[in-house]
């Protein structure tokens, strides 16, 4: 949830790369929440 809403956070105020680091980041979260931590990369 904490991830969520700093990404919406950031994309209030615009900033892409920072709101690309975050989709990143809650992809991964949702990768181990799955079960398959080994198939996302944060890269």
């Amino acid at each position: 949830m904490i991830a969520t809403l700093r990404a919406a956070e950031y994309a209030a105020a615009g900033d892409a790369e920072a709101l690309a680091l975050w989709d990143a980041i809650i992809a991964r979260i949702a990768a181990i929440e799955a079960g398959e931590a080994g198939s996302v990369s944060l890269q």
